[in-house]
């Protein structure tokens, strides 16, 4: 047997497939191609092995003890995907956003959330013999009012088109208004000559 680490396979490792190629009624172009295919795809699967780390996640939250999570995940990914994903099922996070006053503190002060694991790993601390990302969550009355907030005051275009309604309906209503009197004022007019004719012929 061979270890995964080991270099690339010897011709001997390949026979097994060589002699199930000729049993099958292979050709020999069709038998070294699965036999290099199958070394691409075992080096592939160790590069990917290669860049997965081992991390841990611990919480700072006033008014609540969060206990640490430990995880698996690729270096490549950002910091900030990676708190989206671990607040989804660890602060019943639904919206897929991080709310304000969320800050992520290495061995040095805080950290970029736009940076990839790879890059922050030398800042973070060790504890229980993994890099930990040490998130400060902030209170839930200080993000849920400062979601209420966001939602409560709509930005700028959204109270112009408001407004243009507004107007629009009121100029509407008006000119209605107007219609229903030209059309009462020229009733009683029709009427008033009727009348008129009525006396002249009495």
């Amino acid at each position: 047997l061979r270890l995964a680490s080991s270099p690339a396979p010897p011709i001997s490792s390949a026979l097994p497939c060589i002699l199930l190629g000729v049993l099958q009624r292979k050709t020999l172009v069709e038998m070294v191609a699965e036999v290099l295919d199958g070394e691409k795809k075992r080096r592939l699967s160790l590069s990917a092995a290669s860049n997965k780390m081992l991390i841990a996640i611990r919480c700072l939250t006033p008014g609540r003890v969060i206990p640490t999570t430990k995880l698996c995940v690729d270096e490549r990914t950002k910091v900030k995907a990676i708190l989206i994903a671990w607040a989804s099922g660890v602060m019943k996070a639904t919206d897929g956003l991080l709310p304000d006053g969320v800050r992520v503190l290495g061995s040095e002060g805080p950290l970029e959330l736009e940076e990839t694991l790879g890059v922050i790993r030398r800042f973070l601390q060790v504890k229980d013999g993994r890099p930990t990302i040490t998130v400060t969550w902030p209170a839930a009355s200080q993000a849920a009012s400062a979601e209420t907030k966001v939602v409560s005051k709509p930005d700028d275009a959204q109270q112009a088109a408001e407004l243009k309604r507004k107007r629009e309906k009121a100029q509407q209503e008006k000119a209605k208004a107007k219609a229903q009197q030209d059309k009462a004022k020229e009733q009683r007019d029709r009427e008033k000559r009727v009348q008129e004719k009525a006396k002249e012929k009495a």
